[in-house]
C-alpha cells in the first residue's frame, strides 16, 4: 500500500515538471483588437493614404512639365529651321560680287565724257578710261545728291534760282505775269525789272586779249588762264564748272564743218545762232558743250560744263544762259 502510494506521488510529481515545461516553451500571442488601439495607431494607418495621393499629383505634374518640353525642343531643332532656312554668308557675297562686277563698267549717261580739242581743265585730271583701273569697290563717300530739285516746277532747279535771286517757290518771282524761265530765255531778269545783265546777281567779263565779254553768276569764282585762252567760273564750293576754251579756226570753216572735221565719228547736237548773227554754234550729242564760231569765222570758243561730283544738270540754264549772253569781237 505504501508501495503505491509512494509511485502514485511520483507519477504526480512527474506530471507537474511535464506541465511546466510545456508553459515555458510555448507563449500566446494575442492580436490587437481595433477597438483597443490608440490614437496614434490611428492616425498613422489614416494619414498614409494621403501620402500616396500627393506623390501621384507630383508625378503627373512632372510628366506634363516634360511633355511641353519635349514639344518645345523639337520645334526649335525641327520645326524652326525647316521654316528659316540657313543662309550661307559665302552665298551672299559671291551675289554681291556677281552684282557689283555687272554694274562696275556700265556707264550711266552723265558718265559719258566729251573730249574737246585743247580743253584741259586746270587743277582737275579727268580719267578717259571707262575701266576702274582696280578691282576694289569703294564706298562713295560724297554727300552731294545727284538729283535735280525743282520745288515750283517751272523748268529752272532751286540751284538755279538761288544763283539768280529768284523763288524756287514761284513760277513767276517777280509777279509780273511772265514765267521766271521765259524771262530768263528772253534775257530778262526774273527776280526784278530789267534786262539780265543788269542783275545785282550777275557780273560781267571781258577777255582783255580777245575783247570778248560773258555774264556769270556773281557767287561764283572767275579765273582767266592760260594767256586769256581759258576763262574758268567755278561754283562756292568748287564742285561745278562752266569755261570757255578759245582757239584759232585756221581754215575758216563754218562751224559744221569744223565739228564734222574734228568729230567724224561723234554725233552732231542741236544748231543755234545769236539773234544779232554775232556769231553760230552747235552742241555736242549731250548738251555738254557748245562750239561757237564768230562771225568772221576766225575764231572757235569752245563752251562746256561739268561737275567734279553731283550733276552738272542742275545748271543746264545757267549754262544757256552764258552762251547766249556771249559777245564776241567780230572784226577780229
Amino acid at each position: 500500500m505504501n508501495f503505491k502510494g509512494k509511485k502514485q506521488e511520483k507519477i504526480g510529481e512527474s506530471n507537474e515538471e511535464l506541465s511546466k515545461r510545456l508553459n515555458s516553451d510555448f507563449v500566446v500571442h494575442n492580436m490587437p483588437s481595433p477597438l483597443s488601439s490608440s490614437s496614434e495607431t490611428n492616425k498613422a494607418n489614416f494619414s498614409a493614404p494621403q501620402n500616396h495621393k500627393k506623390t501621384g499629383i507630383i508625378i503627373i505634374i512632372g510628366g506634363i512639365l516634360l511633355i511641353i518640353g519635349l514639344i518645345y525642343g523639337a520645334y526649335i531643332l525641327i520645326i524652326k529651321p525647316s521654316l528659316n532656312p540657313s543662309v550661307n554668308p559665302e552665298e551672299n557675297l559671291e551675289t554681291v560680287n556677281e552684282q557689283a562686277s555687272t554694274t562696275e563698267n556700265t556707264l550711266t549717261p552723265n558718265q559719258e565724257l566729251t573730249v574737246i580739242p585743247s580743253s584741259t581743265l586746270p587743277g582737275i585730271e579727268v580719267s578717259t578710261s571707262t575701266v576702274a583701273s582696280t578691282t576694289e569697290l569703294e564706298t562713295p563717300t560724297s554727300t552731294i545728291s545727284s538729283m535735280v530739285v525743282d520745288s515750283d516746277s517751272d523748268g529752272l532747279s532751286d540751284e538755279e534760282e538761288k544763283l539768280l535771286g529768284a523763288d524756287s517757290t514761284k513760277i513767276d518771282s517777280d509777279g509780273d505775269g511772265n514765267a521766271d524761265l521765259i524771262e530768263i530765255k528772253n534775257n530778262y531778269n526774273p527776280a526784278g525789272t530789267g534786262r539780265l545783265a543788269s542783275s545785282s546777281y550777275l557780273a560781267s567779263f571781258t577777255n582783255p586779249l580777245l575783247k570778248y565779254s560773258i555774264l556769270y553768276p556773281k557767287d561764283w569764282t572767275l579765273k582767266n588762264l592760260n594767256g586769256n585762252e581759258t576763262v574758268l567760273t567755278t561754283s562756292v564750293d568748287e564742285n561745278y564748272f562752266i569755261q570757255v576754251i578759245h582757239q584759232n579756226n585756221t581754215n575758216n570753216l563754218s562751224i559744221l564743218d569744223w565739228f564734222q572735221t574734228e568729230f567724224p565719228e561723234q554725233q552732231m547736237g542741236e544748231a543755234r545762232s545769236a539773234a544779232d548773227g554775232s556769231w553760230s554754234g552747235v552742241y555736242s550729242e549731250d548738251k555738254k558743250a557748245f562750239y561757237l564760231n564768230d562771225q568772221a569765222k576766225a575764231n572757235i570758243y569752245v563752251f562746256s560744263i561739268g561737275a567734279v561730283e553731283g550733276n552738272s544738270a542742275n545748271f543746264t540754264n545757267l549754262f544757256e544762259l552764258i552762251i547766249d549772253n556771249f559777245k564776241p569781237n567780230a572784226t577780229k
